[in-house]
């Protein structure tokens, strides 16, 4: 039964991190891909694992409960713009943007990464996420943009039934806006840039992410820096699955494992 489970998870996980044929269309659709991280860094989080993406952290965003990367929750501090969005539910965990080369949001969409095959995931114009980034990035489409104030006011995400399956869809919120100038955010090395910038230029996808300023990363980090034994395997499972998104980032767009990395850089 263990050796099931076990082949199992080593399936899905081939599927998730992009080497499967799912990734190859994908692959030739690769925009810049930006990594907001909701929170400081984490100092034992290493982003030399993942090479193609781009991490930005927001340092003065504290979760208010207390949950943790696999429950939903509140946040505090600031940007206030992402701190009213996040609470009133307009971008949240793993939501994503999608931006043309102009830097105005082309369409969103929630939960891009609860799915195996990352390109059926629904955006808000009712298209799946790997068909808008045909629009964008292979035929240049731009959006539309719109005047005004974002839609302010709590959002109830519907159910969306399609042929080929259905989804959960939220309504636009920042679809027709660039990103807004006033919301900084910081490098790993502490340098602050403002989010519109390192978004303008090209097709780019924004995901919104919590990874936890504490917690098992330490164990995992001794392990694989230093001569710390092998972490339990209970502490090396939530890793995984904390870090699975990300693997799935690199590998459905750019093709690239980062169990290899890991293995490349320490041996292990």
């Amino acid at each position: 039964m263990k050796r099931k489970l076990s082949t199992f998870f080593v399936l899905i996980f081939a599927l998730i991190s992009g080497t499967g044929v799912m990734a190859q269309n994908l692959i030739k659709l690769a925009p810049q891909v930006i990594v907001v991280n909701l929170g400081p860094k984490n100092p034992h989080f290493d982003e030399a694992i993942y090479p193609h993406l781009k991490f930005y952290y927001l340092p003065d965003i504290q979760v208010a409960n207390g949950a943790d990367i696999n429950h939903k929750f509140d946040i505090t501090g600031s940007p206030e713009f992402i701190v009213r969005a996040y609470n009133e539910r307009h971008l949240k965990q793993y939501d994503f943007l999608l931006f043309d080369k102009n830097g105005i949001c082309y369409t969103e969409g929630s939960d891009l990464l609860e799915s195996v095959d990352i390109s059926k995931a629904l955006c808000s114009n009712g298209k799946e996420f790997g068909d808008n980034l045909k629009d964008v990035v292979k035929k240049g489409k731009t959006a539309k943009v719109k005047s005004g104030d974002y839609p302010w006011g709590h959002v109830h995400p519907k159910l969306k039934v399609g042929l080929r399956h259905s989804a959960v869809v939220r309504s636009p919120f920042l679809t027709g806006h660039p990103f807004p100038q006033d919301v900084t955010a910081e490098t790993a090395d502490g340098k602050k840039v403002v989010l519109e910038n390192v978004i303008k230029g090209k097709p780019t996808v924004v995901v919104f992410m919590y990874i936890p300023p504490t917690g098992n990363l330490e164990t995992l980090n001794k392990f694989y820096k230093g001569n710390a034994p092998k972490p339990p395997e209970a502490i090396a499972k939530k890793q995984v699955k904390n870090t699975l998104y990300l693997f799935m980032l690199e590998g459905q767009f750019f093709g690239y494992n980062p169990k290899k990395g890991l293995k490349a850089k320490y041996g292990k």
